[in-house]
């Protein structure tokens, strides 16, 4: 989930309403990420839902050099431009690196497209690919 909050405090009460989080079933694991760009907010049809795809890039290794995540962030760079991305999300830590959000449904042309990824054909990271339902409009 995709929240803008000013302070993690705020993210909290945010999620106090959820009584599985109230209750303790679920915890917070909020991570800061830097918005490339971000889903839609505006032209969203609410009426209806689209199958996509959600991109995950996990870290398998130490987080890479500043020239090494600069060719990563290039190659992400030239997808979000050519339209093969529509969002695009940099986590600051933890086990996941990048979320990338794809209207298309073809998972397979996208791990193809993938495979070339930098960090991923170093052995630093691992590519992963899973539906995602979305209300039309959020992902251009």
């Amino acid at each position: 989930m995709i929240v803008k909050a000013p302070t993690k405090e705020e993210l909290t009460t945010l999620f106090q309403p959820d009584e599985y989080v109230r209750d303790g079933y679920m915890t917070l694991n909020a991570t800061l990420s830097v918005a490339h760009k971000p889903p839609a907010t505006e032209g969203i049809d609410a009426s209806g839902v689209e199958e996509g795809r959600i991109i995950q890039i996990l870290r398998t290794s130490t987080i890479a050099t500043g020239g090494e995540r600069q060719a990563d962030h290039a190659f992400l760079q030239f997808l979000l431009d050519k339209g093969t991305i529509g969002a695009w999300y940099s986590m600051e830590n933890g086990p996941v690196s990048e979320v990338l959000f794809s209207r298309t449904t073809d998972t397979k042309m996208l791990k193809d497209t993938f495979a070339p990824y930098p960090a991923a054909k170093a052995g630093a990271a691992k590519i992963v690919v899973w539906r995602q339902w979305l209300s039309k409009g959020v992902v251009k």
